[in-house]
């Protein structure tokens, strides 16, 4: 008999998340940079990491499967950054729903 995995800690995750979004929204100016060991970040790194964060945890809850989530979570990051870009034209679009589709059916097959 498996074991029922346990993916109530992926919502408090979540929702842990959130506030240190919205601290990163409201309190930081984007043009500020961040100093880490000699290196300079820019905020929007941090911004983009827990937004793929967040959406990973949501998603990872509300499908139940940790490969599912971590896939809605990449195409949902990757949406954002095609769009920070300019570049989020209709076919682009297709082409990174098609990307997340077909892995999703590749590792969902399973060899008998």
């Amino acid at each position: 008999m498996r074991r029922q995995k346990k993916f109530l800690p992926y919502l408090y995750l979540f929702l842990l998340t959130l506030p240190f979004i919205g601290l990163l929204l409201f309190f930081i100016d984007p043009a500020s940079k961040f100093t880490v060991f000699d290196a300079n970040f820019s905020p929007l790194i941090f911004l983009i990491f827990l937004l793929f964060v967040s959406s990973f945890n949501l998603l990872t809850f509300v499908f139940a499967h940790t490969r599912r989530g971590f896939l809605g979570g990449a195409f949902i990051t990757g949406l954002l950054l095609l769009r920070y870009f300019g570049q989020a034209n209709p076919y682009q679009v297709a082409v990174l729903i098609i990307i997340t589709f077909l892995i999703e059916f590749l590792y969902s097959r399973r060899t008998r």
